[in-house]
Order: structure tokens, then C-alpha cells, then sequence
């Protein structure tokens, strides 16, 4: 190698070296606690959950596969969740037996940030708002099939009841019920909720069966069904704030008062998907089966088609006593009529 090539590596070398301990060591990323809980043995969860509240990082707890966790009245009800944690469900269930007292089962507080993956939520019973899982205003909540079945509590949001953010993907959210006076049977929704690929089915409550978006609530759906929910007015959505719906499927819901789909007294997209099959059978009052516009609420309704949807006395299809904005509309085959109300509805006949 010539002279002055070899003068030059060294002298190369020599400054590396002295770069590389004048360099400060690069911290250690955090450590995830995680911790692995054997199947039924709450009181190991319990104690996971509140070294989860007590631990400045991320939390991780492992459920066992295909096990269910037994909530007594021995075991009590599990502690909220207050920091970011994730809880691996392996397709366990956590439940809350018939014979202890009522309490939920999953509760996500202030400042608590959970993350939930197969895991079947059930059987909670609570006097107040979310019988199976709470969501306080700055909680949040992110849900990957989770299946929330089966709750109850004596005001809104049998199955969920979210006052921070919540999403919720592929999940399942069924034969929950809130209090006959009260409302969001399946989900009752006052921050920002979000649904893909979601099912809200079999829900009751007095309105938004399926789901309520209340004032101030945001609400965005995409894909899924609002099925199969009952109550008097809203039966798979009752809509009070701003909501979109993209491909969804609103079917086979009923509102005896109306609005056996959808009521909207806010700001409603709904794109594709469609409003079929809804009913408001109560003699002297059902009035728009499919979707039921509210005096100063705003409808926007673009290509999706509102079809055999059946009303007791008026407006099958669609009643309108606001704004209903309507691109390529297929409102047919609705009984007693497509659409009814104080203000036509553009592009319905009949």
C-alpha cells in the first residue's frame, strides 16, 4: 500500500476511535412489564392491573387462551385502567357471575389508555352509565375483536359507555340493554367513537337500540351492521351530534315511535351500504321506519338505497322535517309510502 494511503487510514481511524468515546452511550429503550396471568386467577389480573396503574410505561398482560375469568362477589370488580396498557385477550372472557353484586367489567379512566385484542367482555351490570366497559373523558380505547355481549346498566350504555375516544375494529357488540327510560342499548357515545368491520346487534333500550351519538359526540362507521336492535324511537341509531356511516348495513331494526333504522336530529352522512328492512309498528304513531329526519337536522344521503322498510302510519321510507340532501337516491318499496313529512325529500316519488 503507498505511504501516504496508509497515513491516511490511521489518521481516519484515530478520529473514529475518539468520536466514538466522545459519543454519550444511547439509553436503553424502556422495558415493557408485561405479565401472564393463568387462567380464572383474578386476583392475579387485579394485581397486574394495579402494577399496570403503579408502572411509569407500557404494560403488557397476557391472558390465558380460551379461558374464562370469573368476576364473584368474592373477587369484586377489576381496578380502572389509569395508564397505557395492553391486555392480550387469546380469546378469554372475563365475566361477571349471576350471583355477585353489580358492578362492569372493564373501565378505562381518566388519563387510562387501553388496548384490548380477543377478549369477550360480559355479564356486567352497573347502576349508572356502561354496564360492560366505561370510557372517561380523557380514556382511551382501542378494541380489536372484542366481543362486548350481554351487559346491562340502569342509564345509557348497556354494552359501552364512552365519554373519550374509543375504536373499536371487527368487534362484536351484542344482546346488551340499557334502562327502558334510558339510551345506547349496544354503545352510548358523547366524545369520539369509532366502528370498522363492527357489529352492534340485538341491542335494547327506550332510544339508539344499536348506538346513541349524543350532542357533541362524534360518530364514524365503516362497514358493518346495525341489526337486530329494538326500542321506541332509534333503533339502530339515534343521532344527536355529527355522525358518518360508509357501507354500512342498517336492517331488520325497530323503533315502535319510529325511526326503526335511523333518527337524526344532527349532522348524518350515510354513503352506500343501506336502510332496509326497519320497522315503527306502533298503530297511531310509528312514522319513518327507515330513517326519521328531525326539524333542523341535516341528511346527507348518497347512493344508498332505503328499501322495504315498514311504518305503522306514515313516512315507510323516509320522514322529513328538516334537510335531506339526496345524490343517486333509490328509496323504493317502502309501506305506507318512500317518504313523508313536512319537506320533500329530492328525488323520492311516492
Amino acid at each position: 500500500m503507498l505511504p501516504h494511503i496508509t497515513k491516511i487510514r490511521d489518521a481516519v481511524a484515530r478520529a473514529v476511535s475518539v468520536a466514538a468515546l466522545a459519543l454519550p452511550a444511547c439509553p436503553a429503550s424502556p422495558a415493557q412489564a408485561q405479565s401472564v396471568v393463568p387462567c380464572n386467577d383474578v386476583p392475579a389480573l387485579i394485581s397486574a392491573i394495579n402494577a399496570a396503574n403503579a408502572a411509569p410505561n407500557l404494560s403488557s398482560i397476557l391472558l390465558a387462551p380460551n379461558c374464562v375469568y370469573h368476576l364473584t362477589a368474592e373477587t369484586g370488580p377489576l381496578p380502572a385502567i389509569t395508564t397505557p396498557v395492553v391486555i392480550t385477550g387469546n380469546n378469554a372472557t372475563l365475566q361477571r357471575d349471576e350471583g355477585a353484586p353489580g358492578f362492569r367489567i372493564l373501565e378505562v379512566g381518566a388519563g387510562g389508555n387501553l388496548t384490548v385484542r380477543s377478549l369477550t367482555v360480559t355479564g356486567g351490570n352497573v347502576t349508572g352509565d356502561g354496564g360492560g366497559i366505561f370510557v372517561a373523558a380523557t380514556g382511551t380505547l382501542t378494541g380489536t375483536s372484542v366481543r362486548v355481549i350481554g351487559n346491562a346498566s340502569t342509564i345509557n350504555g348497556g354494552g359501552i359507555a364512552n365519554q373519550g375516544t374509543t375504536r373499536l375494529t371487527f368487534s362484536t357488540v351484542s344482546q346488551n340493554a340499557a334502562n327502558p327510560e334510558s339510551f345506547g342499548g349496544g354503545i352510548y357515545n358523547s366524545g369520539t367513537l369509532t366502528l370498522t368491520g363492527t357489529n352492534v346487534t340485538g341491542n335494547t333500550a327506550y332510544g339508539g337500540s344499536g348506538v346513541i351519538n349524543d350532542i357533541g359526540g362524534r360518530l364514524d362507521v365503516t362497514g358493518g351492521r346495525l341489526s337486530g336492535n329494538t326500542g321506541m324511537f332509534g333503533g339502530g341509531l339515534y343521532n344527536d351530534g355529527n355522525a358518518t356511516l360508509v357501507n354500512v348495513v342498517v336492517e331488520q331494526n325497530s323503533g315502535s315511535l319510529g325511526a326503526g333504522g335511523i333518527y337524526n336530529s344532527g349532522t348524518l352522512t350515510v354513503r352506500i351500504g343501506r336502510i332496509t328492512g326497519n320497522t315503527a309498528p306502533e298503530p297511531g304513531a310509528g312514522t319513518g321506519a327507515g330513517l326519521y329526519n328531525e326539524s333542523g337536522a341535516t341528511a346527507t344521503l348518497v347512493a344508498v338505497p332505503i328499501q322495504n322498510n315498514v311504518a305503522a302510519e306514515d313516512g315507510g321510507g323516509v320522514y322529513n322535517s328538516g334537510t335531506v340532501l339526496t345524490t343517486l337516491p333509490t328509496i323504493t318499496g317502502n309501506t305506507p309510502n318512500n317518504c313523508s313529512g313536512p319537506n320533500p325529500v329530492p328525488g323520492c316519488v311516492g
